[in-house]
């Protein structure tokens, strides 16, 4: 059962054992490469209410045999705070059809409202300040790392 309103637990949002598979986990005809094309972001989300949204760039690779197309999936992971949550999918983008060797660099905007979770006891949506793990993902490979 993987529907969100059945209770905490059920969903790659929530679910804090080991998956079988990952959320969004695909299989592929072909190896990728991901990595970061930028540099590492450090600032202070409590603070980080306004003012334009962060771009992170991931570069995805066709390493082969064949040609394909891959879908990215971009996270976020508390660190220094434990939540409830596990992970929240903030985007995602496809890339054009690459042959054997091609790549294509694929743009994510991040935004403080990206990070906000729902909060009974303030009835409102806050971002709580600490430590948090971006991931792209596509297929079974995947790329971290940390903002603050």
């Amino acid at each position: 059962e993987m529907g969100l309103q059945v209770g905490v637990g059920r969903t790659h949002m929530y679910y804090q054992g080991t998956p079988e598979f990952a959320f969004g986990y695909g299989l592929s005809y072909s190896k990728w490469l991901l990595e970061w094309t930028d540099h590492e972001h450090k600032l202070d989300l409590a603070l980080w209410d306004t003012g334009p949204p962060i771009k992170v760039e991931v570069r995805v690779a066709n390493t082969g045999p064949l040609e394909g197309s891959q879908t990215v999936l971009f996270f976020w992971r508390p660190i220094s705070h434990r939540k409830a949550i596990n992970q929240k999918l903030i985007g995602f983008q496809g890339t054009r059809r690459l042959e054997v060797g091609q790549e294509e660099v694929l743009t994510f905007q991040i935004q403080p409202t990206d990070f906000a979770l729902w909060s009974d006891t303030r009835n409102a949506t806050v971002v709580s300040s600490g430590t948090y793990q971006l991931e792209a993902r596509a297929s079974d490979v995947q790329v971290n790392r940390t903002l603050q």
